[in-house]
């Protein structure tokens, strides 16, 4: 019974991220029907494919309420950047005006519009700043991407019964005599638990930049159906840049904070 009031909360607050998620899709599917966006027509059926795979892997996965809502996020940070507007003399990259377009951290510390070209001078500031809303998405959203797959990764070995991998049970051994039971059963604790060592780490942050490149195909399909805002293969190597940072902060966090 005391367990009840928790799982309450857990299922409320899962109920609450999926509401969210809910609205925000209604939202920009609004949006993007008066609006007459085409390329964020395409993104809104593709999100919302990836929120009924997101409900189904949660059934089979258990995804923590956080990670939930970090995805809700996710999604509505996600739409409000081909959406939302910024205002004029804000530094914008190419000649939509929206947030993904944003420098948060243009180049000489100046606004201006960089063509989608870039400007002269190469390096970092070759499109014309140093950090855009779009890089700061793209991070956080694989960074989230990484965390779901440690969820799954863990209720994977937890499922699997191998001993060691933080299971209670391994079907390799046989079953112990009745009157050992009670000393082999593992108290909820360290036992029942899966470490995030470096080498899980490692395979969730590589399937997270996976995903990441996924997106990028993603992305390439929609040019491929008329003009966007998607930019070039300049943009494309920093969107996997800001992926790897995204996904590699998320494996040294999960490797401090879920020991």
């Amino acid at each position: 019974m005391a367990d009840a009031p928790d799982l309450s909360r857990f299922r409320l607050s899962v109920l609450s991220a999926g509401l969210f998620m809910a609205l925000c899709l209604i939202a920009s599917g609004v949006a993007t029907t008066i609006r007459g966006n085409g390329e964020f027509t395409f993104y809104f059926v593709v999100l919302l494919g990836l929120a009924v795979v997101v409900a189904l892997i949660h059934l089979k996965v258990n995804f923590s309420a956080p990670l939930m809502w970090c995805l809700a996020i996710w999604a509505a940070l996600h739409m409000a950047g081909g959406l939302v507007p910024v205002p004029q003399g804000w530094p914008i990259h190419g000649d939509q005006r929206v947030l993904y377009s944003w420098w948060l951290w243009p180049a000489d510390g100046h606004a201006f519009n960089a063509a989608p070209g870039g400007v002269a001078g190469g390096g970092w500031s070759d499109m014309g700043g140093w950090l855009k809303y779009d890089h700061v998405i793209h991070a956080y959203g694989f960074a989230v991407t990484t965390w779901a797959c440690w969820h799954g990764l863990r209720a994977s070995i937890l499922g699997s019964g191998v001993r060691g991998l933080g299971s209670s049970q391994n079907p390799r051994h046989p079953k112990p005599a009745d009157n050992q039971v009670a000393d082999q059963t593992p108290s909820p604790g360290p036992q029942t638990r899966v470490k995030p060592t470096l080498g899980r780490l490692l395979l969730c942050a590589a399937a997270g930049m996976g995903f990441g490149a996924l997106n990028e195909v993603v992305e390439f399909a929609a040019t491929l159906m008329g003009p966007t805002n998607v930019g070039g293969y300049v943009n494309t190597g920093y969107d996997l840049v800001a992926n790897l940072a995204g996904c590699v902060i998320a494996a040294a966090a999960i490797y401090v904070f879920d020991r």
